[in-house]
């Protein structure tokens, strides 16, 4: 038991982490980076899309919000091999009304 929570323990301080400042882009990217890093993959682009819908551009620290989509269509393009779904990520900053 303990050693299952020693591997999770900086992906828990991660999430402690964003619940004081939902709006650092610095640790969102680490969060992705994280789970990454234990090869998951969808679970990485499932927290940078909960990271775009969190972030206010306007009270981001630690970087842009637009890092959050140039990194989650770099895994689309990178680790999955979807062009068209990091198409449609780069897609979604252009349009006329963009989520951020």
């Amino acid at each position: 038991r303990a050693e299952s929570l020693m591997s999770r323990r900086p992906l828990l301080l991660n999430y402690v982490l964003l619940r004081q400042n939902p709006h650092n882009v610095g640790e969102w990217l680490r969060r992705a980076e994280l789970y990454l890093q234990s090869n998951q993959t969808l679970q990485a682009i499932s927290s940078l899309e909960e990271s775009v819908k969190a972030v206010h551009s306007r009270q981001a620290i630690n970087g842009s919000p637009a890092e959050l989509f140039k990194t989650m269509a770099s895994i689309y393009e990178e680790k999955l091999s979807d062009v068209n779904k990091a198409r449609s990520v780069y897609e979604r900053v252009c349009c006329l009304k963009p989520e951020f």
